[in-house]
């Protein structure tokens, strides 16, 4: 802005500008980042209802997937901003994979909250063998997540071609 009000130029105008719509772009994409790390949600919701909307926010009734939070606070005490995040984003990775690939119909979310925490996600979908299906951004970043915290991950699959009665994958994450 002061370089074109100090130069009038056409080619100062233009740098200007230019400039201008850069820094305006970092300042969204920035934004944008900082809103990924930690969800603006966590700031408006408890972390149950948080995770209630996510069902809603990733579409999951219009995906034909019911879905059910089963959430027990023994401790009755508030968990820190980390643990908050990390179970929202375990959540969120978790829900995304399954709308994309799993064909389930059915997802059930457990937190239970005593000395440890522990989530369970699971779902009765196609399953996978996870010792041939290549692990992906979104597994590995939950393992990430998990290790960061020095937590337990457990991932149990049964493919619905080998197991027609009971198939489904099913995440066991204790923190």
């Amino acid at each position: 802005s002061i370089m074109k009000r100090l130069e009038t130029s056409p080619k100062i105008e233009k740098v200007g500008s230019m400039i201008e719509q850069l820094s305006l772009n970092i300042y969204d994409t920035t934004k944008g980042l900082l809103n990924r790390i930690r969800p603006k949600m966590l700031d408006d919701l408890e972390l149950q209802q948080a995770l209630q909307n996510l069902f809603l926010e990733l579409d999951l009734e219009n995906h034909g997937i019911s879905t059910a939070l089963f959430w027990e606070n023994k401790q009755n005490e508030p968990l820190d901003h980390i643990q908050e995040i990390t179970l929202y984003r375990l959540c969120q990775e978790g829900l995304n994979n399954i709308v994309k690939y799993s064909h389930a119909s059915q997802v059930i979310i457990s937190v239970l909250i005593r000395k440890d925490i522990e989530l369970i996600i699971q779902d009765n979908g196609d399953g996978f063998n996870p010792e041939t299906v290549k692990s992906g951004f979104g597994l590995q970043g939950m393992k990430e997540r998990v290790d960061i915290l020095c937590g337990k991950f457990q991932l149990i699959s049964k493919e619905r071609s080998v197991s027609p009665q009971q198939h489904g994958t099913t995440i066991k994450i204790t923190l």
